[in-house]
């Protein structure tokens, strides 16, 4: 009988290592991504550990940029996400969120909410003040939003444009060939919201 609860113990131990180890492996992939965009664009890879989730941080055409990635649990497993961060200056404060992201449930304190549709529908845009509508260039922020796509959600603050994006690929996901074409369409929605 003890044989059987050690052995038990023992498997459930070596499995949980192996997931570890699993975990490991993909993150230095991920690791290994962004030492191309360190090549690319110079900047740093943070990491702090064995099996931790690295960053980048550093600039696109001169403005800071941090990248990072992380998971939440799902009632079907775990989804990842890669948040990117880029530097601006926008003379008003709004969110994008895909339809697809927020599901099909209907928006709550709709008439208390400054609300746009976007894309045909695909997107939400939301201000602070109703008055913002008139200080952003619509027309061309959809544009870019097919440059941007796929994105859970765009913040855009005073000195910062935050883009979520869910992976299902997260190695795939984090390739320069992927995160170069998204910066750059970033720092055109940057030029957007600036002017």
């Amino acid at each position: 009988m003890v044989w059987y609860v050690s052995g038990a113990f023992g498997v459930l131990v070596f499995v949980f290592f192996v997931l570890i180890w699993l975990r490991k492996l993909q993150y230095d992939a991920v690791h290994q991504n962004f030492l191309d965009l360190v090549d690319e664009f110079g900047g740093e890879v943070l990491r702090g550990g064995f099996a931790v989730r690295p960053r980048y941080r550093g600039s696109y055409q001169g403005r800071a940029v941090s990248i990072s990635i992380y998971s939440e649990k799902k009632e079907k497993g775990r989804a990842y996400y890669i948040t990117v961060l880029m530097q601006l200056k926008a003379p008003a404060t709004f969110t994008i969120l895909s339809r697809q992201w927020i599901g099909e449930k209907p928006v709550q304190n709709k008439e208390q909410r400054h609300l746009k549709e976007l894309v045909g529908g695909a997107y939400l845009l939301e201000v602070s003040e109703k008055e913002s509508f008139g200080r952003l260039n619509i027309p061309q922020l959809e544009h870019l939003i097919g440059k941007l796509e796929p994105f859970a959600y765009i913040l855009v603050a005073k000195s910062r444009l935050i883009l979520e994006r869910v992976s299902s690929k997260l190695i795939d996901d984090t390739k320069i060939e992927v995160l170069k074409p998204l910066l750059e369409a970033m720092h055109q929605f940057c030029l957007v919201v600036e002017s």
